[in-house]
């Protein structure tokens, strides 16, 4: 059993030093390490003295592919579903997004399919330009699609009806932490009273709180700053290179800003629609779930 836990312990520091990891990967890392820790605990207390090896891992890899499947597969169905009842056939919607989220896509097919009205203004930023991969698949599947970028909203604000954004984990104190241009959207939609509303899976919601997001946030390679189709054509690369040298000015491509709580109406997770204050209840709850679980696990 020690074996096993020196292996996972080895491998996850690895990735731990060799990335930086968001709080959705490093909650499902953390619930491995728990689930772990509880079983060299129940092995050093002769609760489960008569396995192998080879029985643990075993539990242990089916206990992680149950997580996978009831946290992340079922719950983006369940989103997909709850997601289809924010839309209304006796009107259309004009929903604005920005960037790409999977569970969105999905959910505007679907909603295209049965039958609703809906026109998707997806809001694109530099340097990723993820927007444009997801206009042209919505587009080839009959969805109405507006494309703009991120200068653009202020024009096409006034046209949607909701503001639909995916958030790469969701802080204790409510807020939201998504792709860089994702706060100045929700901002500008919330002084025009528009419905905005974040979709995140409840493991990726975490009990710290962040003031910004400055600390914690990831740089990603400043030379797609400066190699992207927005500069001029005419520009070498030399002239794309130098002004990550230039003196006088520093080049950063930040990927992730902080949504405040306030600008939120809600979160669209697999329970249902939650509050922004109802955070820390429901990491909280999920706690106490996982370690009624942990101690019913099935060895074979």
């Amino acid at each position: 059993m020690r074996m096993l836990q020196e292996s996972w312990l080895a491998h996850t520091s690895f990735i731990r030093e060799g990335k930086h990891l968001h709080e959705g990967v490093l909650n499902a890392l953390d619930e491995v390490d728990r689930l772990i820790q509880n079983l060299v605990s129940r092995t050093i207390n002769n609760d489960i003295e008569d396995l192998s090896l080879r029985q643990i891992q075993t539990a242990t890899s089916n206990w992680i592919d149950s997580f996978i499947e009831n946290r992340i597969v079922l719950a983006q169905d369940e989103m997909v579903r709850l997601g289809l009842k924010l839309f209304s056939k006796q009107r259309g919607d004009t929903i604005m997004v920005i960037g790409f989220n999977s569970v969105m896509e999905r959910l505007f097919v679907q909603a295209h399919e049965q039958g609703f009205n809906i026109t998707v203004i997806v809001v694109d930023t530099c340097p990723a330009f993820q927007g444009r991969g997801l206009v042209k698949r919505l587009s080839a599947k009959g969805v109405k699609c507006i494309y703009t970028l991120i200068q653009g909203i202020s024009a096409l604000v006034t046209r949607s009806t909701k503001l639909f954004i995916g958030a790469s984990y969701v802080l204790g104190n409510g807020g939201i932490v998504a792709q860089m241009g994702t706060s100045m959207t929700a901002y500008l939609a919330s002084q025009h009273k528009l419905p905005v509303i974040a979709f995140c899976e409840t493991y990726k919601f975490t009990q710290r709180v962040n003031v910004d997001q400055i600390k914690g946030n990831e740089l990603g390679d400043a030379r797609e700053m400066t190699h992207n189709y927005l500069l001029p054509n005419e520009w070498t690369e030399k002239q794309r290179d130098s002004m990550l040298t230039q003196r006088n000015l520093s080049v950063y491509n930040l990927k992730f800003d902080l949504t405040k709580m306030e600008y939120v109406n809600m979160i669209l997770c697999e329970i249902g629609r939650v509050s922004p204050v109802s955070v820390s209840v429901v990491v909280d709850e999920f706690n106490a779930e996982r370690a009624a679980e942990e101690n019913c696990l099935h060895f074979d």
